[in-house]
């Protein structure tokens, strides 16, 4: 009797989002099912998530789990944080999971939560097209959204007027990486105070210098935000979103917008965003804005798949075919390495505005991130009797075509010069003129250089 009553107040929610938390576990996002004022129910799709975090919430999800639940369901609840134990997992697929929770039997929650219900029950009855108890989700339940805020924020809208908020003060990120074994003690205190000393803050300083994995900053940032997280692998932006902000604001504040519904739009962040820069971009947007968080390096992979594309331009410097020995370091736009290492390549053809390499497939960085990165080679070789050596940017890296007979497989680097000595620059202008004129003149006299 008791099970048949609490199934007759349940509602089925559609719109609805629980974030799951669990301390030292990054959070994630999950639709809501159903709601009532003792529990709900979710279904939590594991491949939506990074498989480490994946992990570790699959080891975690077992009966009797107790863990802070954040409902989102506009109007009703706005980040309305809960504590419940968790009472059944059920498989619903290989990479989904049927989640039942039970909420703490708190009196001010009960209410609030009694309250919320009523709402959405009233909603549904006075709304002809919404989705009754019984009915299938409307088609913008299969969004799934997450709260924004403060992972202890309570819902504003429903808390009784002059009721004390407490708020946790967040770790800070360099022990939540030690704890987790991303980072040492010496290196977090090396890299607090480097990026005091140059102004930087501390994920920008240790994206910079490599100190840790992209995918571990964002994990690190998702439990001492309580944002979730999301992936971005395979993931084509909507036509329309790419339209809703401009190129320059995404790379102002490392977002990327991937969803929306007519309410909400689902946006993935580098790093938790500012008060300020929330309200700017939900201006901009004309609607709520829902934060994930985002390794850096596939918010940046994304941007540059649908970065505005102007039209071909043609070839301001004309090419000369070479075969010389060259020496190549990658860098930054300020001469900065990247490693200390120096590779070994050939310039296939030069001018006085860039160059084409081949080099080694590279195992410590991959083409994306060279080129979205707008990462540099410092190269050297010999031209004539005189040594040139100049900055470059990357412009395109493309597999070789031919593979060496015995080797291993290469790189195509396409680069224009950005730094150059001008005694470097004369000497490159005078053998490319030099090599066009007596091109010029073997083809003049029937002979293809081509063909040779």
């Amino acid at each position: 009797m008791t099970a048949e009553l609490r199934k007759a107040i349940r509602l089925h929610v559609d719109k609805g989002v629980a974030v799951l938390r669990y301390s030292g576990c990054p959070p994630f996002a999950c639709p809501l099912q159903d709601l009532s004022d003792s529990g709900c129910q979710c279904e939590v799709s594991l491949d939506s998530i990074d498989a480490e975090t994946a992990r570790q919430w699959t080891a975690l999800l077992k009966p009797g789990l107790r863990l802070s639940v954040n409902i989102t369901r506009p109007p009703a609840f706005v980040s309305f944080e809960l504590m419940g134990d968790l009472t059944h997992v059920e498989a619903m697929g290989p990479h989904k999971l049927n989640l039942g929770i039970r909420f703490l039997p708190i009196n001010s929650q009960v209410d609030l939560l009694k309250k919320g219900v009523l709402a959405i029950a009233m909603e549904k009855l006075q709304t002809p097209t919404s989705t009754l108890p019984t009915g299938e989700p409307s088609g913008d339940s299969d969004l799934v959204v997450s709260d924004a805020h403060h992972p202890h924020d309570a819902a504003q809208a429903g808390k009784p007027a002059g009721e004390h908020i407490h708020h946790h003060k967040n770790p800070p990120l360099s022990d939540i990486l030690v704890d987790r074994g991303r980072l040492t003690k010496a290196a977090a205190h090396a890299a607090h105070k480097e990026a005091t000393a140059t102004n930087t803050s501390i994920t920008r300083f240790l994206i910079k210098n490599r100190s840790v994995k992209p995918l571990d900053l964002c994990q690190a940032l998702a439990i001492q935000s309580g944002l979730p997280t999301t992936r971005l692998e395979g993931v084509d932006v909507p036509l329309a979103l790419r339209k809703v902000f401009s190129f320059l604001t995404m790379q102002r504040y490392e977002i990327v917008p991937f969803s929306e519904s007519r309410e909400m739009m689902c946006i993935a962040a580098a790093h938790p965003l500012t008060d300020m820069a929330r309200m700017e971009l939900e201006k901009l947007a004309k609607r709520n804005l829902l934060v994930f968080l985002a390794p850096i390096d596939q918010i940046q992979d994304l941007q540059f798949r649908i970065r505005p594309r102007g039209p071909n331009q043609e070839r301001r410097h004309a090419r000369v075919k070479i075969a010389v020995h060259a020496d190549y370091q990658f860098c930054d736009e300020h001469g900065v390495n990247l490693d200390e290492t120096v590779r070994e390549g050939i310039v296939e053809n030069m001018s006085d505005g860039g160059f084409l390499i081949v080099g080694p497939v590279e195992t410590a960085h991959s083409a994306n991130e060279l080129v979205r990165q707008g990462s540099c080679l410092r190269i050297g070789f010999l031209c004539g009797e005189r040594s040139i050596h100049a900055i470059c940017k990357i412009r395109h890296i493309e597999p070789a075509p031919a593979v060496p007979e015995g080797g291993q497989k290469q790189w195509h680097f396409g680069l224009e010069i950005a730094q150059v000595e001008p005694e470097d620059l004369n000497q490159l202008k005078d053998a490319c003129a030099r090599s066009t004129m007596d091109q010029m003149k073997k083809r003049s006299r029937g002979f293809n250089p081509d063909e040779q």
